[in-house]
């Protein structure tokens, strides 16, 4: 059975290099080397995410360090929950964790199944969960495909162009997928991290049949974490990758926000919280951002923000744009 196992991956491989020959070689080599560039590079060189740091928030930046320097040391890092306002950058978040995650995946090990000792050839998936389906899809191939064909995707682990219902890298077998964990397990998908927006969006329902003893309350979102956190835990156990949620800032008692006081109160191990507003994401309390005090600054006076001209010009591109 093991020879068979054996045989059939070795076939699989060689299948793959074939439908690849115009990229790159990857060599174990060349894997570590990748594997020590830098996080500001992976952001901001051309040869990557290529991303404009004067049109990215402070916050954004800074979360993103803050997460890096816990991956790096090697720190467990579980979970990440981001409940910030509107407009703050998340889906932008998201889509570069997704990214930075399966890039990590990719270079720390040289075939990581091997190294991790997981059995068979599954593909391992980066889950991209939404409030339904088409929002997933939507997110997935809008806001995180573009990431995927930078100049190192490209020369390295191109995305299969005809596959449309996620983004499928042949070369080492991975993908970001947009569906539930139940839906991937129902594939035979490993998950190693994962990505889930509008957790606020998702609602409790009071009286359903589904509920824990018959028509008592059932929390969808809960529901939507549970089925993904046990895969990745069963799977990965401790060599797991992050999983995020975001959503808007509520006062209420959505799943997310229980979640996070138990991080906050040490009931969960291994998360994070962030919590800031639109003013807060911009960099109004970041001076460093803009180039002296009087750019941007709140009158107390008056509760208002005060924006100085060639910001809201600024602003208002990053709107028409998206951001």
């Amino acid at each position: 059975m093991e020879i068979l196992e054996k045989t059939a991956k070795r076939t699989f491989n060689q299948y793959i290099e074939k439908k690849h020959v115009d990229v790159e070689p990857w060599t174990p080599s060349i894997c570590r080397q990748f594997a020590e560039v830098t996080l500001d590079d992976l952001l901001f060189k051309d040869y990557f995410l290529n991303l404009d740091k004067d049109f990215m928030y402070p916050m954004v930046i800074d979360t993103l360090y803050e997460i890096w320097d816990k991956w790096e040391s090697g720190e467990k890092l579980w979970y990440v929950v981001l409940l910030c306002s509107i407009g703050t950058g998340k889906t932008e978040l998201n889509g570069i964790l997704q990214w930075l995650q399966w890039y990590i995946l990719t270079t720390k090990y040289f075939d990581f199944r091997k190294e991790l000792k997981l059995m068979g050839n599954a593909t391992t998936c980066f889950i991209q969960m939404n409030r339904d389906a088409t929002k997933a899809k939507e997110v997935t191939f809008n806001r995180i495909y573009p990431f995927f064909q930078c100049q190192f995707n490209k020369d390295y682990f191109p995305p299969d162009s005809r596959t449309l219902s996620k983004i499928k890298i042949e070369r080492n077998n991975t993908a970001i997928f947009p569906g539930s964990g139940g839906a991937a397990s129902e594939l035979g998908y490993d998950i190693y991290a994962a990505g889930l927006d509008e957790m606020t969006a998702i609602r409790q329902v009071e009286k359903s049949i589904l509920g824990d003893t018959g028509g008592g309350k059932y929390d969808n979102a809960q529901v939507m974490f549970d089925g993904v956190d046990q895969r990745m835990n069963s799977r990965f156990s401790d060599n797991r990758g992050t999983l995020v949620m975001f959503s808007q800032r509520r006062v209420g008692n959505e799943f997310i926000e229980r979640f996070a006081r138990q991080i906050e109160n040490g009931t969960v191990k291994y998360g994070m919280v962030k919590k800031y507003s639109f003013w807060e994401s911009v960099g109004w309390r970041n001076r460093k951002f803009y180039k002296d005090d009087n750019t941007f600054y709140f009158n107390k006076k008056t509760f208002n923000i005060v924006i100085a001209p060639d910001e809201v010009a600024l602003l208002s591109k990053r709107k028409k744009e998206g951001v």
